[in-house]
């Protein structure tokens, strides 16, 4: 199992911690420094009298002394400067390989890793984290294939490291778990045109039941790119990443049913809840008004309907136009223009 943590590394209870030694395995700054100083002089003796130096992507063993940990597995990040790309991220490889190769013979089954060469060694994050991922994986799939128990935890000391190995790790398909060892559910984004609660998509042959009211039955064949989450209310559908890519401008608009006018509506930017321009009765413009403005348009009737749209195609500009030329609206004319209806008005947020 692989856990990404933030933290002091010197603080962690495990078999094996790691330290991102130099060459010369004399106590350095960073990490190097921090393990030295938390165990006490007996590393640094116990290092210099069996080693005198340690090459890029190797690994030795010693003990922890003061630390919590029982072992101290120390190894040498290339420097990213001195070694070309590929022959920089090899020896990365090898850190983490023969560091997790040395624990298992010593019969170590939790071993801790700072983010190695992301420091004084200079290599990029952003090449460091699939590096490190990718090796480590590697390992746990080895050692699960004979029943070994390997438990590793990467742990940072930045939050932006923290974030880097997240991010990566959640690409890769990892999941968030809690102190029970049980995945931690995430609250879904809100959606982009109408601000409510998304729901997870769900494909395949379900019947309609309690266990299915969180989520939307997405049909019962998956064609490789179908969306994994959408919005009950407005329609929208896709994926996590694209909602902050969202550019376009949207039109909403209230219809009185029992008299088929025109009641108001807004002008506003996908995934901005407080980017909204009012529009109202008799007015050809959209103007800055408060959220108060829209709630008063709703509740001055009983029967209200509910309409949103993509600014762009017969909706543009279509809107004010149309309330101006025409004294009646109803549904087949909004659904002409390209509207959808929509069951809730959107959860716009007062302009700060």
């Amino acid at each position: 199992m692989l856990k990404i943590v933030k933290g002091d590394i010197t603080e962690l209870e495990v078999d094996a911690i790691v330290n991102a030694a130099n060459s010369e395995l004399i106590p350095g700054g960073g990490v190097d420094g921090a393990i030295h100083d938390a165990a006490g002089p007996g590393l640094k003796n116990e290092v210099r009298s069996q080693h005198n130096y340690l090459a890029p992507g190797g690994a030795i063993i010693t003990s922890a002394y003061h630390l919590p940990a029982k072992y101290v597995i120390h190894t040498v990040a290339p420097t990213w400067r001195e070694h070309s790309e590929e022959d920089a991220l090899n020896l990365l490889y090898s850190c983490y390989n023969e560091s997790l190769s040395l624990a298992l013979q010593d019969d170590i089954h939790s071993v801790a890793f700072p983010s190695l060469g992301t420091g004084a060694f200079g290599i990029p994050i952003e090449n460091a984290v699939p590096v490190a991922l990718s090796a480590i994986t590697a390992m746990l799939g080895l050692t699960a294939e004979e029943g070994i128990d390997l438990q590793v935890t990467i742990c940072c000391y930045t939050t932006e490291d923290f974030e880097a190995y997240l991010a990566a790790a959640e690409a890769m398909g990892a999941q968030e778990l809690a102190d029970d060892g049980n995945p931690v559910e995430k609250p879904l984004p809100d959606c982009p045109q109408c601000f409510h609660g998304l729901k997870k998509i769900v494909y395949g042959m379900i019947a309609p039941g309690p266990d299915t009211e969180d989520v939307i039955l997405g049909g019962c064949l998956i064609m490789g790119d179908d969306p994994s989450i959408g919005c009950s209310n407005c329609g929208w559908s896709g994926e996590p990443e694209q909602i902050t890519q969202q550019q376009s401008k949207v039109i909403f608009a209230t219809v009185d049913e029992s008299t088929n006018r025109f009641v108001g509506g807004a002008i506003f930017k996908m995934a901005e809840p407080r980017s909204f321009m009012v529009l109202s009765p008799g007015s050809p413009e959209f103007h800055a008004q408060g959220l108060g403005s829209i709630q008063e348009q709703i509740e001055s009737i009983s029967t209200p309907s509910f309409w949103l749209a993509p600014d762009q195609g017969l909706v543009q500009h279509a809107l004010p136009d149309l309330i101006s030329r025409y004294r009646t609206i109803n549904g087949d004319v909004m659904r002409f223009l390209g509207y959808v209806q929509l069951e809730k008005p959107p959860l716009f947020q007062e302009k700060s």
